[in-house]
């Protein structure tokens, strides 16, 4: 007899509500009421799968904008709406709105009001899509409940997040790393190792955030790779800890609540930066991979607004390769992106920015990307690509100066090439940069006469350049890392074969008096 009683007084106080909007438009008051974000709770009696939530943004009685993640009926794509703008028009106790994802696609929500005040909203509502005018879809729900949403997580959830995470491919969780950068895009990482994390390489990685909705999207690189979806929403969020729940449903019909739990991964300060940037550093990984040898440069910073570099590879300007040697950049730290600036020539400037993560006294992990200018025009910008250096304790520019010798095989220096032919070599290293070089011949020594033999030495990194006489002949390059001892010089390197595979490859040296 209660559940009765309270059924009818429930539906005379929502006939009393259409009644009083029946024939004329929302009051002012009202229409305050609306104002703001609201997102689905409970459609049809049952809670709302976070994967079904929209947010709907009234930003005053003409407009508003839509986010959403899922099927838009008019083909088999799926639907991505970050914000989608839309008309409102608003008749009796009736608010239509109508937005244009395409412009041959129109998209109708037609929300019937029957309870509003300042928290919730209980209303009809029907969803329209048309393809070039012909209507494709229609979809209607009697009683949907929605919620105010007085957060608004967009700009609070950009960072570094790290979390344990069920991945489908593993039995257990597994330690994962979000990188959700401001113009939604996300890198996704997994760690292997303590410190070690290996990027999933995606075609893409899109994400956006309205209000407390957290919607995701990725494909694979590959043939055949289908675009994947998630959607979490923002439980808790602050400095220091994300925690994200979805309630999901099973393929029996039940349903559960999923939930992880996130901390931010904290990015240095400027002062931290400031403090230990100085000396010379030199890159060990690239790319989450052990960084190759005629891959590394080697930077000096002097202080917090100059910085010395020295590199031996491509400048991407054109086919001639870069050759610097202690080349001056003009040093900026803003926050935690450091930009150093330089100039190869009167019209070329280059541009190193990093976005520095971690920083001690002894290593650093960035986000790097180089630039090349020629004039006005931007000749070249590479990709954001992760990068972790180690600060140089020693400098061998000094003690590499004399005249060494060793015992080498001559194939590109690579005994495991299949040459097993051995020669007595030697280098005469001249403090002004330029390098003598020569084989034994028997008893005798055979000097090479090349155009030009140049060198350089910063830190451990040696690189070596080289152009016979003969016509024709092209500059070659090496790259050594070394260590000395007393008149024990080693050097070594880490190289690729055209096939991809690496290898590694030393030569002991001994200084001759």
């Amino acid at each position: 007899m209660k559940k009765a009683i309270l059924f009818l007084a429930t539906a005379i106080s929502l006939l009393f509500f259409v009644s009083c909007y029946k024939d004329r438009d929302l009051d002012p008051g009202t229409v305050e009421l609306l104002i703001g974000k609201w997102m689905e709770t409970d459609i049809d009696g049952q809670p709302a799968l976070t994967n079904q939530k929209t947010v709907t943004t009234f930003v005053s009685s003409t407009q508003a904008y839509i986010s959403s993640s899922k099927s838009d009926y008019t083909e088999q794509a799926a639907k991505w709406n970050d914000r989608l703008d839309y008309e409102v028009k608003m008749t009796g106790n009736t608010v239509i709105l109508t937005g244009h994802p395409e412009p041959s696609v129109t998209l109708i929500n037609r929300y019937t009001i029957y309870s509003l005040n300042s928290k919730e909203m209980i209303c009809k509502f029907r969803h329209q899509t048309l393809k070039d005018g012909k209507l494709v879809n229609e979809e209607s729900h009697g009683n949907v409940h929605l919620a105010k949403v007085a957060e608004d997580y967009g700009s609070a959830i950009i960072g570094s997040w790290e979390g344990f995470y069920p991945l489908d491919e593993f039995d257990e969780p597994q330690d994962c790393r979000w990188d959700l950068k401001a113009d939604g895009t996300y890198v996704f990482s997994m760690s292997t190792a303590p410190g070690r994390w290996t990027t999933f390489e995606d075609e893409f990685d899109q994400y956006f955030v309205d209000g407390k909705l957290f919607c995701s999207r990725w494909k694979e690189v590959g043939q055949g790779a289908q675009e994947g979806r998630d959607w979490w929403e923002i439980a808790a969020l602050d400095k220091e800890n994300l925690i994200l729940t979805a309630l999901r449903r099973n393929e029996d019909g039940s349903t559960y609540t999923d939930a992880v739990s996130l901390r931010k991964v904290r990015v240095p300060s400027q002062q931290e930066i400031e403090k230990n940037i100085l000396g010379k550093w030199m890159q060990t990984e690239i790319n989450r991979k052990t960084a190759l040898t005629n891959q590394k440069t080697v930077t000096t910073f002097r202080s917090t607004s100059l910085a010395l570099v020295s590199s031996s590879k491509p400048d991407f300007t054109e086919t001639a390769a870069k050759w610097g040697h202690l080349r001056e950049y003009d040093v900026k730290i803003e926050g935690n992106k450091v930009t150093l600036t330089g100039q190869s020539s009167a019209e070329i400037t280059l541009i190193d920015e990093y976005i520095i993560n971690r920083i001690d006294e002894e290593e650093m992990d960035c986000e790097f990307r180089h630039t090349t200018i020629r004039g006005e025009l931007i000749v070249s910008t590479g990709d954001w690509t992760p990068m972790r250096l180690v600060k140089q304790t020693s400098d061998f520019r000094e003690a590499i100066v004399g005249t060494w010798e060793a015992r080498v095989s001559l194939q590109g220096y690579d005994v495991s090439q299949g040459s097993t032919e051995l020669r007595d070599c030697r280098w005469q290293i001249n403090e002004d940069g330029t390098y003598v070089f020569s084989i034994a011949n028997g008893p005798e020594e055979w000097i090479i006469e090349d155009e030009f033999d140049e060198y350089f030495m910063d830190g451990t990194l040696l690189c070596f350049r080289w152009k016979s006489k003969e016509e024709g002949s092209e500059e070659v390059r090496d790259w050594w890392e070394v260590s000395i001892n007393g008149d024990v010089m080693n050097w070594y390197a880490i190289r690729e074969n055209e096939d991809g595979s690496r290898y590694f490859y030393t030569i002991s040296l001994v200084r001759k008096l």
